[in-house]
């Protein structure tokens, strides 16, 4: 997925999502092209070069919507930072000590809920996303995915909350509880989603 399809996408899953009576959408925001002292700032940085790429382009967007339906207790979350985000202070939201070194140069990327997103190590040749929740006791979890493949995977799955988890948790265990949540929650608001091709889909485009 290239950045004009990525833009595409963006746009019409929005469209979609306000087009279907089952879910209500809160807010979104369009991605636009970054300003040049972010594309200056960005290209001085050791962000991953699709990430660059992405942003100063198409720099921070992001998606909130709900199911109106009394069968789901679901939301859908996409947050993409902007380049003046991504650099903005981490300590006492990722970290909370100097206890894990590893983890001042964690830079979340789709800041998709309060306590939860998706990012890369800052620094690392590694383009992959990672999942990371701040409470847990786990380092972030390798997604094998760099951001364009995220967001292609993401709005495959409509940008449901926590859809990189489903994919981490399907992997350890197919028939965990959240992953069968999503099964029912997707084939109830959207009744064409495959869950089995979004996952072959995942799975091919992982390194």
């Amino acid at each position: 997925m290239n950045l004009q399809a990525i833009d595409d996408s963006f746009f019409s899953l929005v469209q979609e999502l306000k087009s279907n009576n089952l879910i209500t959408v809160e807010s979104y925001k369009y991605p636009s092209p970054a300003h040049e002292k972010d594309k200056k700032k960005l290209a001085g940085s050791d962000l991953p070069g699709s990430i660059k790429e992405l942003l100063s382009s198409l720099n921070g967007f992001y998606l909130r919507w709900n199911s109106k339906n009394e069968s789901t207790d679901c939301i859908g979350r996409l947050k993409i930072l902007s380049a003046s985000e991504i650099f903005l202070e981490r300590k006492g939201v990722v970290y909370f000590d100097e206890s894990d070194p590893a983890l001042k140069h964690f830079y979340p990327v789709d800041f998709f809920a309060d306590e939860s997103c998706c990012g890369i190590f800052y620094g690392s040749k590694d383009t992959s996303l990672y999942y990371y929740q701040f409470s847990s006791s786990q380092e972030p979890q390798r997604l094998g995915i760099d951001i364009f493949k995220y967001i292609e995977i993401g709005m495959m799955a409509k940008c449901y909350s926590y859809w990189p988890l489903i994919l981490l948790l399907y992997q350890q265990d197919g028939d965990h509880e959240m992953v069968n949540r999503f099964k029912t929650d997707m084939q109830i608001l959207f009744k064409e989603f495959n869950f089995e091709n979004w996952i072959k889909n995942y799975l091919s485009l992982k390194k």
